[in-house]
């Protein structure tokens, strides 16, 4: 009868270690997959912000006033604007065409 209860002891102390470790390494895979995943959207996004995939990036400007021979790239339209140029102290953003 001891015996009995020894081995039993002795089978659900393995059966609880195994359980545990199946667990944890379940755990782990899945974390690690997912810390994966968010390295590589990061990069996508990193990309797209940089402008990849846009094609030609350009300079432009939102505030602009006339001058005679000039032309500049106006930011609400990603078009060119003839006999206009940047304000001064203007700040600049970029298009893509």
């Amino acid at each position: 009868m001891r015996k009995r209860k020894r081995f039993s002891a002795i089978l659900m102390g393995v059966a609880v270690v195994g359980l545990s470790a199946y667990v944890g390494y379940r755990t782990y895979d899945a974390y690690v997959e997912k810390e994966t995943e968010s390295n590589l959207l990061l990069e996508n996004a990193e990309a797209l912000a940089d402008g990849e995939g846009h094609g030609e990036r350009i300079k432009c400007y939102s505030s602009i006033h006339y001058e005679l021979g000039s032309f500049v790239v106006l930011c609400s339209t990603c078009k060119e604007v003839e006999d206009r140029t940047d304000d001064l102290l203007c700040f600049h953003d970029y298009c893509y065409r």
